[in-house]
């Protein structure tokens, strides 16, 4: 491209409006003079890990008319910078001066941080490509002497090149303020959002997952996708979202199947960036592919997303419990910082660090770390069924009262808030695990408590929970069932089948172990085959209902069955979660001391 008078007066107008005429090189000249005297008393100027400092580009289009772009890009970039209070940045006369006397230096981005003060950089430099100026630029941490992050090359037009330098401002205000909060520890992976204000949308997203607000963390991660349809971080973290949504829904399969199918169109949408994507984000993506293939898959993913930050050490954790290898998961969350969890999903540290204690029989140990949960997140209500847990499994039974009297008195609002579980299922499984360590009477009084609160409640108001009008129904009769009082318990399982349909599972899984506790073989075995044709062959239930009537074998078969399906609905994953409810479930009392039970039950490491 041809330098012409016309081109030469354009960029003379550009340097004289962006402060690089005679005022702005008398400051220059000022800053040369203080960079020198600071440099002439200490030749080791310490560098401040939080400043940034902006360097002049390096003019590498052969066109000496476009070299003021070097260094008015410093300018530009450093103004955005202060307006938007990405980070404490070096003045751009300051910056200027200093990059003039790093000029000749070995190590340029060194010296140039030496004479600032700056512990990070950015640099670079801009080439010609065709009618097009392409940039290319770094940001440098230089205090731990690595690259933080390169930016893919912006291209913008060469007239007017302040177009140009708008993309540039836009793409470095963003991946900067991302870069700054990899270090930090605020967000996962290294990521070049275009703009600030996508990656701030983005960022909102983040903090309402930490906070355990999923819904609004969803919502932000699908407006930052809106706004920019290849910002591919924001559409893994849609799909890890929704993949949770589908395995923790508590409500009926039609729509846990059909979160689990908008996942799984997500997945083959977020394949197609793949090629584009930093190893780490490859490795993010195929962990929300073996999420669903099954833990082992999932836990050697997460072992190699572990070795390339701590941030991952808590995802490695949960896959460890998810492959029942408890002793694994507390290896993993033992190298994790608990003062500064910052991940989404750091919740799930205290919670799976809990269950794997139990998973062990390390009581008081899953009764430390519950105590330590309620304290860090006193707001996040799931935190309360794992304290209730280790108080059962103890036999504090005035402990447990005192909890349960906190769970029970909560308004149904807040109960509900940021949690699938209302407050009868946290009595249910805590009179579970009494009575699975031995304390039936205590199970009985929590029982009848439960059914005492279900009793009075008001119509429609079981929707809030699991969407569903029967909830409290079918709570009431699992209570009763619990309680032993297997005629009451039909009774309420009958109408709800009237109501409901001959295709309700739970229902019929319930029935049917009634009648093989009445001692109705016939019927139960019946039940057991109506289960059978059903979609998955509904294993779980059947598997009750063959150790309810004595066919050890066939029960321990089915459970194994029912592990590879999962009981949830169909994502292979999850063995930890499965194998603790188990332990507590009452219709498998007859298989413990069974070896095959034992073996199946026993940790893998």
């Amino acid at each position: 491209m041809r330098s012409t008078p016309a081109r030469k007066a354009r960029f003379k107008r550009w340097v004289l409006r962006f402060g690089l005429g005679a005022a702005a090189l008398t400051a220059i000249t000022a800053a040369v003079v203080t960079v020198l005297a600071l440099r002439s008393h200490n030749n080791e100027v310490p560098l401040d890990p939080d400043l940034v400092a902006v360097a002049t580009l390096t003019n590498e289009t052969g066109d000496a008319t476009l070299a003021p772009l070097g260094r008015m890009a410093v300018e530009w970039i450093t103004q955005g910078i202060q307006q938007h209070s990405v980070a404490d940045v070096v003045p751009p006369t300051v910056a200027l001066a200093a990059a003039e006397e790093a000029r000749e230096a070995t190590d340029r981005v060194g010296a140039f941080a030496q004479a600032t003060g700056a512990g990070v950089v950015l640099h670079g430099a801009y080439y010609l490509l065709g009618d097009s100026l392409q940039f290319q630029l770094q940001i440098s941490d230089v205090v731990e002497g690595k690259l933080m992050i390169a930016l893919a090359p912006v291209t913008g037009p060469s007239e007017p090149a302040t177009e140009s330098l708008d993309l540039v401002r836009e793409r470095v205000l963003g991946t900067l303020a991302a870069a700054l909060d990899v270090r930090a520890g605020r967000v996962h992976l290294p990521m070049q959002p275009r703009s600030l204000e996508l990656y701030r949308v983005f960022r909102r997203g983040v903090d309402a997952a930490r906070r355990g607000e999923f819904e609004e963390a969803l919502r932000r991660y699908r407006a930052a996708w809106a706004m920019d349809s290849t910002f591919y971080p924001a559409l893994v973290l849609i799909i890890k979202r929704v993949q949770y949504q589908a395995h923790n829904y508590g409500g009926d399969s039609y729509v846990r199947d059909s979160l689990q199918a908008d996942a799984d169109s997500l997945l083959r949408l977020a394949d197609g960036y793949r090629d584009r994507m930093s190893e780490a984000w490859r490795l993010y993506l195929q962990a929300s592919h073996d999420f669903v293939a099954g833990p082992e898959a999932w836990l050697r993913t997460e072992r190699r997303l572990a070795e390339l930050g701590p941030w991952f050490t808590i995802y490695a954790g949960m896959a460890a419990f998810e492959a029942y290898r408890p002793r694994e998961a507390l290896e993993h969350f033992a190298r994790v910082d608990t003062a500064n969890l910052g991940v989404p999903e750091s919740r799930w540290y205290w919670e799976v660090s809990a269950e794997a204690h139990h998973m062990l029989r390390h009581y008081e140990e899953e009764l430390e770390v519950a105590r330590a949960a309620r304290r860090e997140r006193p707001e996040n209500l799931l935190l309360m069924d794992t304290h209730l847990r280790p108080l059962a499994a103890l036999g504090r039974i005035d402990a447990l009262t005192a909890l349960l009297d906190t769970v029970f008195a909560l308004p149904v609002e807040r109960r509900a808030s940021g949690s699938f579980w209302p407050p009868d299922l946290r009595a249910r499984r805590a009179a579970e695990e009494l009575r699975a360590h031995g304390y039936r009477d205590a199970a009985r009084q929590v029982l009848q408590r439960t059914v005492d609160w279900l009793e009075t409640r008001p119509a429609g108001e079981a929707r809030q929970f699991a969407r569903l009008a029967s909830y409290y129904p079918y709570a009431l009769a699992e209570c009763l069932y619990k309680l032993e009082r297997w005629e009451e318990a039909r009774t309420v399982y009958e109408e709800l089948l009237a109501e409901g349909g001959p295709d309700d599972t739970r229902v019929l899984a319930g029935l049917g172990a009634i009648a093989a506790r009445l001692g109705n073989a016939e019927r139960a075995r019946a039940i057991s085959e109506q289960l059978a044709g059903m979609p998955g062959g509904q294993p779980l239930g059947r598997a009750k209902i063959a150790a309810l009537l004595g066919q050890r074998e066939e029960a321990v078969r089915l459970l194994r069955e029912a592990l590879r399906h999962d009981a949830r609905g169909g994502i292979n994953r999850a063995w930890g979660m499965y194998v603790l409810r188990r332990h507590q479930d009452m219709d498998l009392e007859s298989l413990r001391g069974y070896p095959p039970f034992e073996l199946f039950m026993r940790p893998r490491g």
